[in-house]
């Protein structure tokens, strides 16, 4: 039916080639589903994520190259978490279908290099008016593993809080107040007449 909100994916390829090289004019395919909703439980109690050292080939684009993301989301529900979040040994990029924040030191910080800037993650970085610094500011696993209070953002999950890494608690372990004020604020905006 035509009502309600719909998840697009548009998908745009090299053209039709007899080879693996782009030729010719682009094929631009859109599909249109409608929005899964996730459990109100998700942000009322948090999720689970885990990690991943993997780095995407390309972090500035979204490409059909979805493999480790796929295997790891898979590992993921098996443990009882909702997404893998990527690092390496200097930092720590994005869940496989995702941005990241983290109440780190007082500051809150999502990832500034290496990653795709998602739109949820820009619109909380224009509206957000909160009592603690926000930074775009790269930070390693260890300080993640430290963060007082971690959520991801993603045009289908908005902010979900996050309460466990790898099994062990973020902060005590229940959804934290600013994260609390994130939702809030982000929900509040998208509901105004702004947009």
């Amino acid at each position: 039916n035509g009502k309600g909100e719909k998840a697009i994916k548009i998908i745009v390829s090299g053209g039709v080639s007899g080879t693996l090289l782009p030729q010719g004019t682009p094929s631009i395919a859109i599909l249109i589903d409608e929005r899964a909703e996730n459990p109100k439980e998700y942000y009322e109690k948090g999720v689970a994520v885990i990690t991943d050292k993997f780095t995407r080939y390309t972090p500035l684009a979204t490409t059909n190259n979805y493999l480790e993301g796929v295997r790891m989301m898979q590992l993921a529900a098996k443990s009882g978490a909702v997404e893998p979040i990527y690092y390496d040994d200097l930092q720590v990029f994005e869940g496989a279908t995702c941005n990241v924040f983290a109440l780190i030191e007082g500051t809150l910080q999502t990832p500034k290099s290496n990653i795709l800037p998602g739109i949820t993650r820009n619109t909380l970085l224009e509206i957000l008016k909160l009592d603690v610094p926000i930074l775009e500011k790269d930070f390693s696993l260890e300080e993640l593993l430290t963060a007082g209070e971690v959520f991801l953002t993603a045009s289908n999950k908005e902010v979900m809080p996050v309460v466990k890494i790898d099994g062990s608690p973020v902060g005590n372990g229940e959804v934290g107040s600013i994260s609390r004020e994130v939702m809030r604020q982000f929900r509040e905006s998208t509901l105004s007449d702004a947009w």
